[in-house]
């Protein structure tokens, strides 16, 4: 008898049990992760059916939830007037493909942990700041984003080596900057790109073998050359830039010309006042004097055109017969050099080799900066084309001993562009300056050509206060230049008295090292 109750508990437990798994349709996971965004949206009454804990989203049919058997597929919610953040358990969601939350008031960071499986993501129209979250380039199978409309800053990483799927980006109306990724040119079946209205700079050579149907890089701080590939694209707008090559406004519409009348044309005359010979005389003289005055005038100025080419010209030969090597003889003055950089250290921090201090006032430049120094004011001249000798570097390294050039890296920025510290597996510690394709136009020209004889040149500079150039990347739109690495801090730093006693006590000039008698 014992036995027979015991068996008839045991079912019906079970049954129980069968019931209770048979109505929780739903994923614990995808319940959890749904419950975190409820509770970081403040409980929004309009989402019905909602719970900050337990609950089944699938069977219960949440507000813009969608499944398939029980995960959560879907997520869509735009308009809704959620205010809030992303919490942090997205990444549970791991059957979610489609995501859109847009046209709401969302905020703070985009969170590092999306879920991996999404084919739609949809944040435009919110209030996120921050970067771009690097779990975007885990998203492989990611074929629409857009982000626009938000207040993301900072650089766009290297996001999209793997979105090998993606055909439709949108990143406009940001506050996004620097130049744009090496892994954005991997995007090969990218069909329609918005960057419009950010602070983007450098050159857009990356997207040129990209076949877009839409791209739309308008009102940023881009220049260089339009590539001639954009020529292809059918809605192109890049207005707004600082193209070398922009095009060109369409023509005004001009009014027709008045038709002229047939046959001569009399001048009016009034019947009572015959004109006769002497006044014909009268009315010509003025015109002769304008003529002869006009003449004389023109014989003036070209005189002194023709005064003022012959000096250049004699000028240019006199400079040309006292020949000087900008790279070979460069006579660096220590102390002109010094007070220079002392006026220029908010634009750029160049390193300081300080580790004895056995040259009062003297500090580290990196040749570039020395070249751009030298040449302020004097890029027209001939510059000597010789064979680069340093080290070509691929850009995949670079990026790899920059973990992809990211803030972290970061030692500073100069009037030729950042500079990032770049750590390789052999140990080797260098530091590697990207530079911005404005500056380089403006001082040598631009293109590749131009950026090799930069090259060239600053890698022939060698004095004890100049940085020695290493190596150079020139690949896929971008200039990198490479240098041996100086870790004893900027010359601020020094000056003063930044570094801490345990760094740099060594370091701290006194009054009588900082003004030499």
């Amino acid at each position: 008898m014992k036995s027979r109750t015991a068996t008839l508990a045991v079912g019906i437990l079970l049954l129980v049990a069968l019931v209770v798994v048979a109505e929780a349709d739903t994923d614990a996971g995808d319940v959890a992760a749904l419950g975190n965004l409820y509770s970081s949206w403040n409980s929004p009454a309009q989402l019905t059916g909602w719970s900050a804990s337990g609950g089944d989203p699938c069977g219960a049919a949440w507000a813009g939830v969608s499944c398939s058997g029980s995960a959560v597929t879907s997520i869509k919610l735009s308009g809704m007037e959620l205010n809030g953040t992303l919490g942090y358990q997205l990444s549970s969601l791991q059957a979610l493909k489609t995501m859109d939350l847009s046209n709401n008031h969302l905020h703070d960071s985009i969170p590092y942990q999306l879920p991996s499986n999404l084919t739609y993501l949809n944040l435009a129209k919110n209030n996120f700041s921050g970067n771009l979250p690097y779990s975007i380039s885990n998203l492989v199978s990611l074929e629409y984003l857009n982000l626009s409309h938000n207040s993301l800053f900072q650089e766009i990483g290297e996001l999209f080596g793997s979105l090998n799927s993606l055909s439709e980006l949108d990143v406009s109306f940001n506050n996004l900057t620097g130049n744009l990724p090496f892994s954005m040119g991997a995007l090969s079946k990218l069909s329609s790109l918005y960057m419009q209205n950010n602070q983007l700079s450098g050159t857009v050579d990356v997207l040129s073998n990209i076949s877009l149907a839409t791209l739309n890089i308008a009102d940023n701080n881009f220049s260089g050359m339009i590539p001639q590939e954009f020529s292809s694209i059918p809605n192109l707008i890049v207005g707004g830039n600082s193209f070398v090559n922009m095009p060109a406004s369409p023509p005004s519409t001009l009014k027709p010309p008045l038709e002229e009348p047939q046959g001569p044309v009399s001048a009016p005359t009034s019947p009572d006042t015959p004109i006769d010979q002497d006044d014909r005389k009268i009315q010509t003289g003025p015109l002769i004097g304008i003529a002869v005055g006009s003449i004389a005038a023109a014989s003036c100025v070209l005189f002194v055109l023709v005064f003022c080419l012959h000096n250049a010209r004699r000028r240019n030969d006199d400079e040309i017969s006292e020949p000087k090597d900008l790279v070979g003889s460069l006579a660096v003055s220590i102390e002109t050099a010094s007070s220079r950089e002392v006026l220029n250290n908010n634009h750029e921090n160049s390193a300081v080799a300080t580790s004895d201090l056995q040259h009062a006032g003297k500090m580290m430049m990196t040749p570039d900066r020395v070249l751009h120094d030298t040449t302020n004011g004097s890029s027209t001249a001939k510059r000597p084309k010789v064979p680069v000798t340093v080290t070509s570097y691929t850009v995949a390294d670079l990026q790899v001993a920059t973990n992809s050039f990211c803030e972290d890296s970061l030692l500073g920025e100069g009037s030729l562009g950042r500079v990032y510290k770049a750590g390789f597996p052999n140990g080797k510690v260098l530091a590697v300056k990207k530079v911005d394709d404005s500056a380089l136009l403006s001082l040598y020209g631009g293109g590749e050509d131009a950026f090799l004889e930069l090259v060239s040149n600053v890698s022939r500079l060698r004095h004890p206060n100049i940085v020695p150039l290493t190596g150079y990347c020139v690949e896929h739109g971008q200039r990198l230049l490479v240098y041996e690495y100086v870790g004893n801090g900027t010359l601020r730093d020094v000056l003063q008295h930044c570094l801490s006693d345990d760094e740099g006590a060594s370091k701290k000039l006194t009054w009588n090292t900082r003004v030499p008698a």
